[in-house]
């Protein structure tokens, strides 16, 4: 008697297979750019350099959380950038270029720390609290904000917070640099200087 055939293999049918889910994401009020205002590529890490030329470059753009995280943990720290250079986080479709005639009606807070080993520290916060839209406390009800900036130096280093118009409160700026550090840093620190010039005012200087 011949031996029966083996029973064919059997095959998963692809409507049994649990399809995978999507990453779920979170998405930010509003997209926002990263930005770099940067020496030429002959100029950087020569400290000789002139510090002239500088251009701004886009880095990359986030609309979700999870874009947020993978652009700035992609991009370079501010204590690796050349104390002329600075980075931007700016609301779309703002670039950091205060000369432009759209910004004629604003201005920016200037809040300067006294030890430059905080620049990456003090930048994450403040981008963080940018795109989750905290710093609008910080400001009149009638304003908004358009883009935050750091910037190290020799010894301190620089923060900016833009706005759309000019702030009421300009000539309040202790109180300024008490709820900064009440409302957006976990670890309060001390500001040697904190100012708010209109950007009229920056044309000016630069004219002069």
């Amino acid at each position: 008697m011949a031996n029966a055939d083996p029973p064919a293999p059997t095959i998963a049918s692809e409507s049994t297979e649990k399809p995978l889910k999507p990453k779920k994401t979170h998405p930010l009020h509003t997209s926002w750019i990263f930005y770099i205002n940067e020496l030429p590529q002959d100029q950087r890490g020569d400290p000789n350099a002139k510090n002239e030329g500088h251009q701004i470059r886009c880095l990359g753009k986030c609309s979700t959380v999870e874009e947020f995280w993978k652009v700035f943990k992609e991009t370079e720290k501010p204590s690796e950038l050349q104390f002329t250079e600075a980075f931007y986080l700016m609301r779309e479709p703002c670039d950091p270029q205060w000369e432009k005639p759209e910004y004629s009606n604003g201005g920016r807070w200037r809040l300067r720390h006294g030890d430059v080993r905080s620049a990456d520290y003090l930048w994450c916060e403040l981008a963080m609290s940018a795109v989750g839209e905290k710093l609008g406390q910080l400001v009149d009800s009638h304003n908004s904000i358009l883009g935050v900036g750091v910037s190290p130096r020799p010894t301190s280093v620089v923060v900016e917070i833009w706005t759309a118009s000019l702030d009421f409160d300009a000539d309040k700026t202790i109180e300024f640099a008490e709820r900064f550090n009440s409302l957006i840093l976990p670890h309060p620190v001390s500001f040697k200087t904190v100012y708010y010039e209109s950007f009229e005012e920056v044309r000016k200087k630069g004219a002069k």
